[in-house]
């Protein structure tokens, strides 16, 4: 069923519906004439409805598969959802965020190995702080937290940023950004840890595209990625095999892995 209307309370946007919505691609008519406290709200095409923060998310998880793979993980994504309100506890707030830095420390996504709402919910709540968790992802006090937020930041960043500039300013939800040097911003530079933009992936980014094979004449050239004598790959592949895949994407090459 469609989602014709989207309404809530311009004053308290439910930012994880809205993310999620944007990252599934719909696009529905949007309301903000709510009065305060009112729950948000789902028009379908059939002409009924569906209320709450929790209850739109989980169904724009179903629909978009973003609520994990089987039930084991679906109900570790409940737990995320569960989790997430604490970040809108100021006593809290750190004490959350050093929990969330120590358990991503091995992981690149809160459950499973794709992107699900539960990371929508959490990247939401952290963003939905606005200046809050902007001070703190800019220091190295919670390196891997940053890290996953920065990573989905770079991965969806047109999303992400379109919402964080309608929805979230300095103080936090509900007060629309400006632009400033504050807001959430993804350009086609890598981003380090910190969340600054490395002078060095800059040159990297602006060089890449010279890339080039001299005297390479066109369908003769072939690539070829050795076995390991040990029989095992390492990190040191990564190297030879991203560069394989990129000269064999240019017409001029044959790719052969030997």
């Amino acid at each position: 069923m469609e989602i014709k209307m989207f309404a809530f309370p311009a004053a308290s946007p439910p930012l994880p519906v809205i993310v999620a919505a944007k990252l599934a691609g719909i696009a529905p008519a949007i309301d903000t004439s709510l009065p305060p406290d009112s729950a948000p709200t789902f028009l379908l095409s059939n002409g009924l409805k569906l209320q709450g923060a929790l209850v739109l998310l989980r169904y724009l998880g179903r629909d978009a598969n973003l609520y994990g793979l089987n039930a084991f993980e679906s109900g570790q994504i409940d737990e995320w959802l569960e989790f997430a309100p604490i970040l809108l506890s100021g006593s809290a707030f750190e004490s959350a965020c050093k929990y969330m830095d120590e358990y991503l420390e091995k992981s690149t996504f809160l459950v499973g190995h794709s992107l699900s709402i539960a990371d929508v919910a959490i990247w939401s709540g952290l963003a939905g702080t606005g200046q809050r968790w902007e001070s703190l992802r800019k220091s190295k006090k919670y390196p891997n937290l940053v890290r996953w937020f920065n990573t989905i930041l770079t991965e969806h960043g047109d999303a992400l940023n379109e919402v964080t500039a309608t929805y979230v300013g300095k103080r936090g939800l509900g007060k629309p950004a400006t632009k400033s040097k504050d807001q959430l911003v993804v350009t086609d530079d890598v981003k380090n840890v910190n969340g600054d933009v490395s002078e060095k992936a800059k040159v990297a980014s602006r060089h890449l595209i010279d890339i080039d094979l001299p005297d390479a004449e066109v369908g003769k050239v072939r690539l070829r990625f050795a076995p390991e004598p040990s029989g095992y790959l390492h990190i040191g592949h990564a190297k030879a095999a991203l560069l394989n895949k990129y000269f064999a994407e240019v017409p001029r090459s044959n790719y052969s892995a030997i």
